[in-house]
This record gives C-alpha cells, sequence and structure tokens, in this order.
C-alpha cells in the first residue's frame, strides 16, 4: 500500500475514535454548523447563484459579450467562451464559475484543457454578498472595507491569471452554445442553485467539524489558524478573535482568497472529471491569499493606525 494510502486510513480511523469519544460535541458543532449555513451563508450565496444561473442558461450576457468581443482585442486573455461564467462566477461565488464552466466545456468538446483549467481557476473568487454583506458590514462594521477587500480580490485575481497562467484559448465564440428557453432557464437555475448551495454547505459543515474536533486538543490560536485552513466561511469570523488588528486583517484576506480546503475540495467535487490542473489551483489561491491577506493589513494599518 502507497504510502499516502497508508496516511488516509491512518486519518480516517483517527477521525472515528475522535467523532464517536466525542459524540455530544459532534452533535453540538453539526448544529452550530447548520445554523451557521441557514442564518449566513445561505442568504449570502443564494440569491446571486440563482441569477448567475439564469443569466449563463439563457445565455442573457453572451450577445453583449460577442459584442464586446468583436470590438475589442479581449486585454483581459481570458478564453472567449468562458468570459461569462468567469464574471459570473466572481460576482455569485466560489463555486458557480466553475459548474458553469463545466457545463459550457461538455458541449465544446475541441476546447482546450489548459484554458478550462485556467478558466476555473480564474471564477473561483469569493462572491460580492458574502465579502461586502458579511464579511465588510457583519465582521468588520464597515461597508468601505468589504468593497475594498471585494475589488482587491478580483484585481489580483486577473493580475495573478497575467502572470502566472497561459491557457486562453482563441476558439471562435458562439454565444448560442446551450441556450433554454426563459422559463426552462428559470426551472433549472432554482434547482442548481438549491443543490449547489446544499451541497456548499455539505463541506462547511465537515470541514467546521474537523477544527471544533481539533480544537478541542489544541489551544485557541491554533485552533483559529486551522479554521481559517479548513473553512473560509467560518474562518472568516475566526479570524478577528486576535488580538492584533493587523493580524486579524491579514487573516480575514487570506480566507476570502485562499478559500480554504471546504471550496478546494467543493471544486474539485464539480470538476470531477473534468481536466483541471489541481497543482495549478492550489498554488495560485495560496498566492491569491497571501497578497489578499497583505492588501488587508495595509489597508487597516492606513485606514485606522495612521
Amino acid at each position: 500500500m502507497k504510502s499516502k494510502n497508508w496516511f488516509a486510513l491512518f486519518f480516517t480511523v483517527l477521525l472515528y475514535i475522535l467523532f464517536f469519544t466525542n459524540a455530544e460535541y459532534l452533535k453540538i458543532s453539526i448544529n452550530n454548523s447548520i445554523e451557521f449555513c441557514l442564518k449566513s451563508l445561505i442568504p449570502s450565496m443564494f440569491p446571486f447563484i440563482l441569477l448567475s444561473y439564469f443569466v449563463i442558461n439563457s445565455n442573457l450576457a453572451d450577445e453583449m459579450i460577442y459584442k464586446y468581443i468583436k470590438s475589442s482585442k479581449n486585454l483581459l486573455g481570458i478564453c472567449k467562451i468562458y468570459l461569462s461564467s468567469i464574471i459570473l462566477g466572481s460576482v455569485s461565488g466560489f463555486i458557480t464559475g466553475p459548474k458553469c464552466i463545466c457545463s459550457i466545456y461538455s458541449k465544446e468538446e475541441e476546447n482546450d484543457a489548459q484554458a478550462f483549467s485556467d478558466s476555473v481557476i480564474l471564477s473561483s473568487n469569493c462572491g460580492v454578498g458574502f465579502v461586502i454583506s458579511c464579511v465588510g458590514i457583519l465582521i468588520w462594521n464597515s461597508v468601505e472595507f468589504g468593497i475594498f477587500l471585494y475589488i482587491s480580490e478580483i484585481v489580483t485575481s486577473l493580475i495573478l491569471g497575467k502572470l502566472l497562467l497561459r491557457g486562453y484559448c482563441n476558439k471562435e465564440y458562439c454565444y448560442t452554445h446551450c441556450k433554454l428557453s426563459l422559463i426552462d432557464s428559470f426551472t433549472y437555475s432554482v434547482s442548481s442553485a438549491f443543490s449547489s448551495v446544499f451541497n456548499a454547505c455539505s463541506f462547511v459543515i465537515f470541514f467546521s467539524l474537523l477544527s471544533d474536533i481539533f480544537a478541542l486538543y489544541i489551544n485557541s490560536t491554533i485552533s483559529s489558524l486551522l479554521s481559517i485552513i479548513f473553512e473560509f466561511s467560518k474562518g472568516t469570523f475566526n479570524a478577528v478573535s486576535f488580538n492584533n488588528v493587523i493580524v486579524s486583517a491579514f487573516l480575514t484576506g487570506f480566507s476570502i482568497g485562499f478559500g480554504g480546503l471546504s471550496v478546494m475540495f467543493q471544486t474539485f467535487s464539480i470538476c470531477s472529471g473534468y481536466p483541471l490542473n489541481k497543482k495549478n489551483y492550489i498554488v495560485f489561491k495560496l498566492l491569491h491569499g497571501v497578497i489578499l491577506g497583505m492588501l488587508a493589513s495595509l489597508y487597516i494599518f492606513y485606514k485606522y493606525l495612521l
């Protein structure tokens, strides 16, 4: 048996032991995560995901994008057929873009695999609803900070894309690739948005459970850091638990840019069977998190400490 399989087996047995020996705490953790999903995560995600799916499936934005591509050189270098998915995914949040891109790729058999992978990476941003409403207003009590974080997230992602990614395709764009009627688009979008949000919640519950269980055996500082690495939505709440406001700002920006293991595995699940370069995804999101964390720290330093 390979070493990684031994590690997976050991980790699974360890989790069984931890879950059995902390059954009551297990129930509390899951209930808290479900409450968090219902009160914070779903309201900040569902409306934006639903509208984005509707725009993608009905091709409402594609004709406009087609005219933009025809009249410009597409300076961002983004693959033409995925442009609307990247834009709407960045508005709605992490999993919307990859799911829309997968649906397009399955109908465009000649697409370049590298272009697919890079487009998924570029579309994997935290949504405007969560960053501004939840992080900016609810956590930091500053809508300006939320707006700064969201704009910085998108700009940083595009700059990193230009520097690190190279799989942009030059195939002719066709904005009629998967058009549905408005009624069919609406019904499909509602059901898809519902399943996507609850799929996201299942990953949130699992990785939150991991961080909560490990928190029983380690100190609060390390457990807060683990929650940021495991699950970005709850991690952003734990980021402000540090006494140093600069450190809290950095960890907040890192949580948004990196996305956590929860979002990472959600994306891998959605793109299972598709040519996503997982190593490129991980490296890109780590760099994205570090840079966004530095920008968040600089903002708080100049805004409140000078």
